[in-house]
Formats: structure tokens, sequence, C-alpha cells
């Protein structure tokens, strides 16, 4: 029988390389990188520079609908009170913390 404490590392981990695999495009990638180890260091520098290439395009092009499209929205209340959102959400994710042991 497995332990409580098996169980909360184990959803650690799956939750870790959720995000992982969520806001990094390399880890992504890492299958794509391994099924080239047959090519060598020449597979290697083009597959890295490919991924480089798209991750900053892809960067660039996000980065640039984002801008054109939160200035449609009125962010005035966030502006005045950014400091109370932020340390609220400092003081949530420290009592998330302290109670859910992770």
């Amino acid at each position: 029988m497995r332990s409580v404490k098996a169980a909360k590392s184990d959803r650690a981990v799956i939750l870790g390389l959720l995000t992982l695999l969520t806001f990094s495009p390399c880890e992504g990638f890492l299958p794509v990188y391994l099924s080239g180890i047959s090519y060598g260091w020449t597979g290697f520098v083009i597959l890295s520079a490919i991924l480089a290439v798209a991750t900053i395009a892809g960067m660039v092009v996000f980065t640039g609908l984002t801008l054109s499209g939160i200035e449609r929205l009125p962010l005035g209340f966030l502006e005045n009170y950014e400091s109370g959102i932020l340390g609220t959400l400092i003081f949530l994710l420290g009592v998330g913390i302290i109670f859910l042991g992770f």
C-alpha cells in the first residue's frame, strides 16, 4: 500500500511536468531530440536552430497579438490596486504551501 506522502509526491511531479509542458516549448520538443539521436551533431544543431527560430517567432507573434488586444481592455482597476492584488496572491500562495505541503 502506498503512503500518503508518496501520493502527494506523485501529484507534485505530475503537476510539475504538466506545468513545464504548458509554459515551456522546450519540454515538448524533447521527444524530437531523442528521435534525432541517429543524425549525430549535425541533426542536433539543425534541430536546435529550428527550435530557436520557432520559439522566438512564437514569442514575437503572441506578444504582438497580446499587446494589440490588451489595449482594448479597461485595466485601470488593476493599475490602481496592483500592489494589493499581488500581495493577496503571494499571501494565498504562502497559505497554500503551508497547508498543502508542496
